[in-house]
């Protein structure tokens, strides 16, 4: 009787460890590029989305800073980007997603940068394996008395 409880004993401590390996194994690392989006014509984000749907991201772009005659190359405008959000599945690996992204502009020779917030809704296709990523997003934000829309496409790998 002793061996048999023993037995249940470690097999029930067993599956419990298998089972916090399961929910520690499924936070998804996504890489890719968004066009358009938060990082205004393009930029490169890294991503973690946990067991409960919710994401975490950082980004970055570069783009030409504008003058008059049009856009020099000589002087570049960094953005970072952070964002977090939520995910509702919707059918299989599809996905409505709802956040909130932050967009750090940092101007080269100025020291006036702006924290540009955004709200991001959109469609997700996230395969629950490693594979191709996509996201369709609307951005919706607020600068200088302006309301703003603006779209996004994002297309990566989820490993």
């Amino acid at each position: 009787m002793k061996i048999k409880l023993s037995y249940v004993l470690f097999a029930l401590i067993l599956s419990g460890s298998l089972f916090a390996q399961d929910s520690l194994s499924y936070s998804k690392n996504n890489l890719y590029l968004e066009l358009l989006g938060n990082g205004g014509f393009g930029s490169i984000n890294y991503e973690r989305v946990s067991k409960a749907k919710v994401y975490f991201r950082l980004g970055g772009s570069v783009l030409p800073a504008s003058s008059c005659s049009g856009l020099d190359f000589n002087r570049l405008t960094y953005l970072l980007i952070t964002g977090a959000g939520i995910l509702i599945n919707i059918y299989k690996d599809s996905y409505l997603e709802m956040g909130a992204c932050t967009t750090i502009p940092i101007f080269y020779e100025r020291n006036d940068s702006k924290i540009i917030l955004t709200g991001v809704f959109g469609y997700r296709l996230q395969l629950s394996d490693s594979g191709f990523f996509l996201r369709i997003t609307g951005l919706a934000f607020y600068i200088e008395h302006q309301f703003y829309v603006w779209p996004g496409l994002s297309l990566g790998y989820n490993f």
